[in-house]
């Protein structure tokens, strides 16, 4: 059983430890899109520098039965995007937590979430990194589908794109 509370000052840290753990290659973009959604002033500076490519960022963090941050999922919206979409934003689970369903239960969450909020697709993104794999499959699964855009080049791995319609 998870409970899902919005990302705040008081569960930010540890929801950036969990973020620097699974997100290692990526930690500055997480921290500033964790930082932006609570933080007006710090999104206007990281928005005007094009660090920051979304808008209506909000995070949320997952907390097992014991208190512990094992998750975060949250939403976000691209400028251009028509107001039935959100994409899946910072959506990952623990390390250690994994492969109990724990991830399962917050995807769950958030399309459900998604739903209550009137919209009609999900989208997200995610890569061919190896340690995105299992990740890929639960989207599969879940029936997020490949969308017609096209794989971008990021060095050693793609970037994909997915779709899930609500």
């Amino acid at each position: 059983m998870i409970k899902v509370e919005p990302l705040n000052r008081g569960n930010f840290d540890e929801a950036i430890e969990l973020l620097n753990i699974v997100f290692a290659y990526d930690t500055p973009h997480s921290q500033q899109a964790f930082l932006s959604s609570i933080d007006p002033e710090v999104y206007k500076k990281y928005k005007a520098t094009g660090e920051i490519f979304g808008k209506n960022l909000e995070y949320f963090v997952v907390k097992n039965n014991d208190g512990k941050v094992i998750g975060t999922t949250g939403f976000y919206n691209k400028d251009d995007d028509d107001s039935d979409v959100t994409w899946l934003g910072w959506y990952c689970v623990d390390p250690d937590f994994r492969g109990q369903g724990f991830g399962q239960e917050i995807l769950d969450w958030t399309i459900d979430e998604a739903r209550r909020r009137g919209k009609k697709y999900m989208r997200l993104y995610t890569s061919t990194r190896p340690e995105e794999k299992s990740a890929n499959l639960m989207y599969e699964k879940n029936g997020f589908k490949l969308s017609n855009d096209k794989p971008e080049p990021d060095g050693d791995y793609e970037i994909v794109f997915r779709e899930k319609i609500l």
